[in-house]
């Protein structure tokens, strides 16, 4: 996690309950969260009391008669893309398969014809996507649940 106090970032690392790492070095630490904001650490056996208090975002940390405030700069998530894994809802033969991995469909478009129960089934896209993989091919028999297409979905879709 990195810490900003005033004009500086401090990055910190958790190793265990006892120890930091602070900017690569080692602390060791003892924290005891008291009433109203009031801690109390023993860092590398020397006392330290800070009143902390949250203000519009920030952390005021008061030691003494010093004062200064703190963001805690967290990564924001990186959002992994939606996929979707097409599979075939009964057995069947795949009669034609219309695209390949890296294409860009469209909601609604034909990926693929599957013949079952005497029928013609498309499969269609549920949404705007990247073709991930295409696990069949034209003339193949596939079995009920099996993965035929697997798709990445356009962020928003």
């Amino acid at each position: 996690m990195k810490i900003r106090v005033g004009g500086s970032s401090v990055q910190i690392e958790r190793i265990d309950k006892d120890r930091l790492l602070v900017d690569g070095k080692v602390l060791t630490i003892d924290a005891k969260s008291l009433e109203s904001g009031r801690v109390e650490f023993m860092v590398e056996g020397k006392p330290l009391s800070l009143q902390v208090q949250r203000d519009q975002g920030l952390l005021k940390v008061h030691f003494g008669e010093e004062s200064v405030s703190v963001r805690i700069e967290t990564p924001s998530p990186r959002s992994e893309p939606e996929k979707e894994k097409l599979k075939s809802r009964m057995p069947g033969k795949v009669l034609a398969v219309k695209v390949k991995p890296g294409d860009s469909v469209s909601a609604r478009q034909g990926l693929l014809v599957l013949e079952a129960m005497k029928m013609e089934n498309e499969i269609q896209a549920p949404a705007d996507a990247t073709v991930e993989a295409v696990h069949v091919r034209e003339g193949e028999v596939v079995g009920s649940n099996q993965p035929l297409i697997d798709l990445i979905l356009e962020p928003g879709a």
